[in-house]
């Protein structure tokens, strides 16, 4: 009864700290504008997590002081597991209210992520051994610590990988934890199946407001606070009592989705020559916005995906003692995981001369990417700043790139005199600075181009490096003027590379 109850007011709690949560973001500017990867056209809050977060600190302090049962009791044995897994997730909360905010680098998120983990650890948790019924089993013994920070590590990335639409990573955690829940239910574990349903509770009431059209979005806040708890929690929910084993092929099927866009993730942008944390519009969401084109329909096509991978994982494990059904139920996931993959067109072997054959323009393109931050943060003028640009675009050669004033008046313009053959149509977009300067480029991409998402993304990122160096450079002489002739730089001149 405790965890029906739990899940009730899990929800309703949640539903109603979101109001609370929206006004704290828009107040510290925790928004998501369009743009870029982003399918929303809105402004919109982030910091969902949050309420999440409060949520259930608030109803496991009341299971725990103000409640009594068998159920309590079993809680209380698991006292410092809960205090463990409450402080990770307070870490993770921590680092993604801030990067909301003022956006944190990857490493950055990256430590983060791997202390709250490791708080984990010092409170007791571990896989001290990985077994593959009816196969083998791995006995990790002094390294199960480790295994675990790793693990929580990489569902924690896997989650807010998919946090790119409305409702997407709230729908595939709600399934993901209710399966889980009655995993550990059935183990016997209380403990994790308690928060299982509390957080299953929670993101049915925040789905309530994240449902497309959202009203508020999880953020770092809430996706990377979801992977932490799922990897707690999923780790310890398929954990054999007898053995202290972990059951990996249900976890594995309960974060089918997740994990389904990490691997497609990796396996593609190693092909395409990108860097393997780079961002790109190819995720599976992206794809099925582009069939359905609908944010509703794609919840609906994840949720039902979501569902049948939970009934598998659940099925695993009643079924664990009749070999038949369980790998008859393994069988139906690998084929209804092939056919989703299919039906994506991630098997599309005509595309993939193309993408080969582009391969190294794409490596150089990004290797440009990674080295420009550093070029241009000395650079203490607008004349260097176009300086550097023009030799960007005689190295990256774009159909056109121009650069005006809030006046019009050109600062900067470079058009390939030597387009190659057969290019395709060009691709153009505008950045508007907040003084009215403005950058214009044309290059040479199209919409069923494989890459184009990829090359259109770090074009974007390249421009608005230099737009904001040129802010930066425009503040300081706001605040220190000096008297200075701004001058166009030649598109004639040759390009010299920058050590």
């Amino acid at each position: 009864m405790i965890y029906v109850v739990t899940s009730i007011v899990g929800l309703f709690l949640t539903l109603l700290l979101v109001f609370v949560v929206q006004k704290i973001a828009i107040r510290v500017g925790a928004i998501s504008h369009p743009g870029g990867r982003s399918i929303h056209r809105d402004p919109t809050p982030l910091l969902g997590g949050l309420a999440i977060y409060v949520a259930l600190v608030a109803i496991s302090a009341v299971a725990l002081f103000a409640s009594k049962g068998p159920v309590v009791q079993e809680l209380w044995q698991s006292k410092w597991k809960i205090l463990g897994a409450l402080l990770g997730a307070t870490t993770i909360l921590i680092v993604g209210i801030i990067d909301d905010i003022v956006v944190l680098r990857a490493r950055t998120k990256l430590l983060g992520q791997f202390t709250a983990a490791l708080v984990c650890m010092a409170f007791g948790f571990g896989i001290p051994a990985i077994n593959f019924p009816y196969l083998f089993t791995i006995q990790l013994d002094a390294f199960g610590g480790l295994a675990f920070v790793f693990w929580v590590v990489a569902i924690t990335n896997a989650v807010n990988l998919i946090d790119g639409m409305d409702g997407l990573a709230s729908t595939v955690c709600f399934f993901a934890s209710l399966g889980n829940g009655i995993i550990a239910l059935s183990l016997g574990n209380t403990f994790i199946a308690f928060f299982s349903f509390m957080i299953a509770g929670s993101l049915l009431g925040f789905l309530f407001h994240n449902f497309p059209p959202a009203k508020i979005f999880l953020g770092d806040t809430g996706s990377m606070l979801l992977g932490f708890l799922l990897a707690v929690v999923v780790a310890g929910g398929n954990m054999q009592k007898r053995e202290a084993a972990l059951m990996i092929f249900a976890p594995l099927l309960l974060l089918a989705f997740s994990l389904l866009d990490v691997f497609l993730s990796v396996v593609r942008r190693f092909i395409r020559g990108k860097p393997i944390m780079s961002s790109d519009l190819g995720h599976i969401h992206h794809r099925l916005m582009r069939r359905f084109r609908n944010p509703r329909r794609v919840l609906v096509v994840v949720g039902l995906f979501s569902m049948l991978m939970t009934f598998v994982s659940i099925g695993t494990q009643y079924f664990l003692q009749n070999p038949s059904i369980f790998w008859l139920l393994l069988l139906v996931a690998t084929v209804v995981l092939f056919f989703f993959v299919f039906v994506l067109g991630y098997f599309r072997v005509d595309r993939l001369r193309g993408v080969l054959e582009t391969r190294r323009e794409v490596k150089f393109l990004f290797s440009v990417l990674a080295y420009l931050p550093e070029v241009l943060a000395p650079l203490k003028t607008q004349e260097e700043v176009l300086q550097e640009l023009n030799w960007v675009c005689h190295a990256l050669r774009p159909f056109q790139m121009s650069f005006s004033d809030a006046k019009k008046n050109p600062l900067y313009f470079y058009k390939n005199p030597r387009p190659s053959e057969g290019e395709r149509p060009p691709y153009n977009e505008t950045y508007v600075l907040l003084s009215g300067d403005t950058f214009y480029w044309e290059i040479p991409t199209q919409n069923t181009d494989p890459t184009s998402c990829d090359l259109r993304l770090a074009w974007r990122e390249i421009i608005v490096l230099f737009g904001q160096r040129l802010q930066k450079i425009t503040a300081s002489q706001i605040d220190n003027p000096t008297p200075s002739d701004l001058k166009t730089i030649p598109t004639s001149s040759s390009p010299t590379l920058h050590s």
